[in-house]
């Protein structure tokens, strides 16, 4: 008999042990659901805030407003591109100014300098899979092509 007694408290200890363990998987799981969604709202506050940067130029601007951007651009590709974070999808190319594609800091300062202060520019950006601006044209609307000196 008491062995018995003691089998069933075993029993008894075991399917409590299980109950537990259910319980605190189910609790993980349930957590983890809530955790996965939070970090997808931080990364998309985190696209919003890099993309806002630069979608404030966006459009028709004035060349004053066009060398402000590109000093944005060239402190954003120094801060992550290959010599700062290494971040690739938050590194921003800019078409204009004779130059295809430009990302190093003298190709875009070389954009920036030829840039006239008196004219007006067309600004378009895109980003990439990621959701971060990638690139942007800037466009001469004064000659009505993707070149921003004289």
């Amino acid at each position: 008999m008491e062995n018995a007694t003691k089998a069933l408290m075993i029993a008894g200890a075991v399917l409590i042990a299980i109950l537990i363990i259910g319980v605190g998987m189910m609790i993980y799981n349930s957590a983890q659901g809530s955790i996965e969604g939070a970090t997808s709202k931080i990364s998309q506050q985190e696209i919003e805030l890099f993309n806002s940067g630069f979608t404030q130029y966006e459009g028709k601007m004035s060349g004053s407003q066009v060398k402000a951007l590109m000093s944005s651009v060239i402190n954003n590709n120094n801060q992550y591109g290959t010599t700062g974070d290494n971040v690739p999808e938050k590194v921003i190319e800019v078409t204009g100014g004779g130059k295809t594609s430009a990302t190093s800091s003298s190709d875009l300062t070389a954009i920036r300098a030829a840039i006239v202060t008196g004219r007006q520019y067309n600004v378009a950006l895109s980003n990439n899979d990621s959701g971060f601006v990638h690139t942007i044209t800037i466009t001469d609307l004064s000659t009505g092509s993707k070149s921003t000196g004289s």
